[in-house]
């Protein structure tokens, strides 16, 4: 069969001022983040007072996309301004697929709730469950005393993961026609935290969702420091499911965002994520700066609602001295199913759980966590 030559598309940038300040810095800003995109577009540069009239925007300084509005009246930062275009010009637009899901199991509530959430999960995404049990042995005992101790605690946790994987049933069925969820119950003798870590570098393993306490002392107990340490070190996206959060279709994402540090990968996924239910993004960035910049940056008045190839994203950016009470409030407003971070590094996710901010993640015993990784 002869192929055929795929078009390449013509983007349109619009840029709609009088020439004034803000519109000299808009336009400074827009060409630098295009130069660190790689994208060489021109920008068309619209003055006349009967085509900003007719352009719909409510202000000036704007920018339009495609004729999108994006921007009006702010003057976004280079690096809110480069995630922005890379969203609407550069990212593919592909939904994730979630197929095989890891859910780890110390066999308490916590955890209990964590494997009811990623049964409803699963049946929504036609997905299939491992639920594993990483059996760490006690090292106080020794001779026979050892051996005879770890048979028989084996046996019995594993007669209880048995029961476990033929206890619950999905609750929410998925918008189609979905294959019945399948678990497979697996034990694995090990360290925790290792273990998951490496069952998440498995091509087969697309998600891990966990249990967390969520309580003020999050990294002083054993879910939430082996749940944090899987979430930083897993190779593929983490979930980490509240005590008492239940399952909810996804409608709305609060991806919390550093435009210093997280790149446009990130971005990427989080759409991509979202794309499977056909939820909106919120992308919000928390500044802790002790003064707003009056010229930006890409706050709720100034950014539109943006189509990204049929998902809906929005740019907020907050002024608060507490990066995770701004998270809170923001989640506290909007009600999203899923609160959304990346980490690479020394990353923003890693911050906050090392300093003592970790007492303000009260928030995440209503909202799931999910942690996505640049390299996933």
């Amino acid at each position: 069969m002869e192929e055929k030559d795929n078009p390449v598309k013509v983007h349109k940038l619009e840029l709609l001022g009088i020439g004034a300040s803000m519109d000299r810095q808009l336009k400074a800003n827009l060409l630098q983040a295009l130069w660190q995109l790689g994208l060489d577009i021109p920008v068309e540069e619209v003055r006349e007072i009967d085509r900003l009239l007719e352009s719909g925007v409510s202000g000036i300084p704007a920018l339009i996309v495609n004729g999108q509005v994006v921007i009006q009246k702010v003057v976004p930062t280079v690096e809110e301004l480069r995630l922005l275009l890379f969203a609407l010009l550069k990212m593919p637009g592909q939904k994730v697929n979630i197929r095989n899901i890891i859910v780890p199991t110390d066999f308490s509530e916590t955890a209990n709730n964590a494997y009811r959430y990623a049964l409803d999960l699963a049946g929504f995404l036609g997905a299939n469950v491992r639920l594993v049990h990483v059996y760490q042995p006690k090292s106080d005992m020794s001779g026979a005393r050892l051996m005879n101790g770890v048979s028989e605690e084996l046996h019995y946790k594993q007669e209880l993961l048995e029961s476990l994987s033929h206890s619950e049933k999905v609750l929410v069925a998925g918008p189609r026609n979905k294959p019945a969820t399948q678990v497979q119950p697996e034990m694995i003798n090990g360290f925790v935290a290792d273990e998951l870590c490496a069952l998440s570098r498995r091509k087969d393993t697309d998600l891990i969702v966990m249990g967390t306490t969520g309580e003020a002392k999050l990294l002083e107990r054993w879910l939430g420091s082996i749940s944090t340490e899987v979430a930083r070190k897993a190779s593929c996206p983490v979930i980490l499911v509240p005590r008492h959060s239940r399952f909810k279709p996804i409608d709305q994402m609060l991806y919390a965002c550093d435009y210093q540090r997280q790149g446009e990968a990130i971005l990427e996924k989080v759409v991509g994520f979202a794309a499977a239910f056909d939820a909106m993004v919120h992308l919000l960035h928390v500044s802790t700066s002790r003064s707003p910049n009056p010229n930006g940056p890409a706050a709720a008045s100034g950014s539109n609602i943006l189509d990204l190839d049929g998902i809906k994203m929005k740019m907020y950016k907050s002024h608060h001295s507490d990066v995770l009470e701004g998270i809170a409030r923001h989640a506290n407003e909007t009600h999203p199913g899923l609160i959304a971070m990346g980490t690479y590094h020394r990353s923003f996710l890693e911050d906050i759980f090392h300093k003592k901010l970790t007492r303000e993640m009260a928030f995440i015993t209503s909202v799931p966590l999910i942690v996505f990784h640049e390299e996933d």
